[in-house]
């Protein structure tokens, strides 16, 4: 008994091979556990103005390379928001204080790349 398998050739092109070597250079970054957090992010979280707020994330990256954080906080109505960096404390954990100015909601979101002056120094 023979089998008969039908074999199928895909044509790569350019914009595949430009597609393929762009994710391949470009480092792929895992920001997780964000806190505080209430709920997983389901409910708001309660601080007090001008009292200071410890924003702790995990941060990790594909390789050696060094990384850079920030914390952006942008207090409700306000389209300008407060830039805090984040330290490293261990492997992964980044931290930052932030000190909420108004009472309302607040927005943080993090942002973090790789550092190539840091990592080409190290």
């Amino acid at each position: 008994m023979r089998a008969n398998h039908e074999s199928r050739f895909v044509r790569e092109t350019d914009a595949d091979r430009s597609a393929v070597l762009k994710a391949i250079v470009t480092p792929r970054l895992l920001i997780s556990w964000l806190a505080p957090s209430a709920d997983t992010g389901a409910e708001s979280i309660k601080a007090a103005v001008a009292q200071p707020l410890l924003v702790e994330v995990c941060i990790c990256c594909d390789g050696h390379e060094q990384l850079d954080a920030q914390v952006l906080f942008h207090p409700a109505g306000s389209e300008e928001g407060i830039c805090m960096p984040l330290t490293q404390q261990d492997e992964a954990k980044w931290s930052a204080v932030i000190y909420p100015t108004q009472i309302g909601a607040h927005r943080l979101m993090v942002e973090a790349w790789v550092d190539d002056w840091s990592t080409y120094c190290k």
